[in-house]
C-alpha cells in the first residue's frame, strides 16, 4: 500500500510538471506576439530598438528572478509581506520538488526548476506590458534598467502577496487564478506611471493621438 501511495504521488508530480512546463511554454510565446504587435504598431524608425528590447528583456528579467525575485516571491514569509531565502535557487528541497504554496491553484507540488521557469515566464509578460507602452520613447538603458527593477522587486513583492500561501492577501482569500490581478496590474500601473513621467510623443502637445503603425 505504501508502494502504491509513493508510485501515485510521483505520477502526480509528473503530470503536474507536464502540464506547467506546457503552459509555461505558452506564456513565455507571449514574447513573440509582444514584438510583433510592438513592431507593427511603432513607426518604422523604431522597429529594431522593440525588437532589440523584446529580445534582451527576458535575459534580464531571468537573471534577477534567479538571483533575488524568486526567493522574495516563494520564499520562507516574513508577515505576510516579503520572502527571505531560497535566492540563486538556493535550499531547495532535496527531493527537488517544491510545494506550490498556492501557485495559480495548479498543483500541490512541483519540479523546484519547472515552478522557477513558469513564474519566470510571468514575470518577463508584466515587463513587457510596461515596455510595450512606452516602446518608440525609452532608450536600451533606461528599458534595461526599469525591467531589472520591475523583475527585481516590485513584480516578486506582489507575487509574494497573492501567489504565496503565507502572504497577507492570500491569507485573506484573496484568489488570483489568471495573472489579472499580479502580472497585468503590476505591469499596467507601471505602464501607466511610465508614460505620465515621458508626457506625449515628441510633437505632440496632447494625448489620444498616436503615430501611424508602418505595418498593422
Amino acid at each position: 500500500m505504501h508502494s502504491l501511495d509513493s508510485t501515485t504521488k510521483r505520477l502526480q508530480i509528473s503530470i503536474d510538471t507536464t502540464w506547467v512546463l506546457l503552459t509555461g511554454f505558452l506564456v513565455f510565446f507571449m514574447q513573440t506576439g509582444f514584438s510583433m504587435l510592438e513592431a507593427g504598431l511603432l513607426r518604422q524608425r523604431g522597429v529594431i530598438n522593440a525588437l532589440l528590447k523584446n529580445f534582451v528583456d527576458p535575459a534580464v528579467t531571468i537573471l534577477a528572478w534567479w538571483g533575488v525575485s524568486f526567493g522574495i516571491a516563494f520564499g520562507t514569509s516574513v508577515g505576510g509581506f516579503i520572502g527571505t531565502d531560497t535566492f540563486f535557487l538556493s535550499q531547495l528541497p532535496t527531493d527537488g520538488v517544491f510545494p506550490s504554496r498556492g501557485v495559480l491553484g495548479i498543483a500541490s507540488n512541483l519540479n523546484a526548476y519547472t515552478l522557477f521557469f513558469f513564474q519566470f515566464a510571468f514575470a518577463a509578460t508584466a515587463s513587457k506590458i510596461t515596455t510595450a507602452s512606452m516602446a518608440g520613447r525609452t532608450d536600451l538603458v533606461g528599458d534595461l534598467i526599469y525591467s531589472d527593477m520591475m523583475g527585481a522587486f516590485s513584480y516578486p513583492l506582489i507575487v509574494h502577496w497573492i501567489w504565496n500561501a503565507n502572504g497577507w492577501l492570500a491569507k485573506m482569500s484573496f484568489h488570483n487564478f489568471a495573472g489579472s490581478a499580479v502580472v497585468h496590474t503590476v505591469g499596467g500601473w507601471t505602464a501607466i506611471v511610465g508614460t505620465y513621467l515621458l508626457g506625449p510623443r515628441p510633437g505632440r502637445t496632447h494625448w489620444g493621438t498616436l503615430p501611424l503603425a508602418h505595418n498593422l
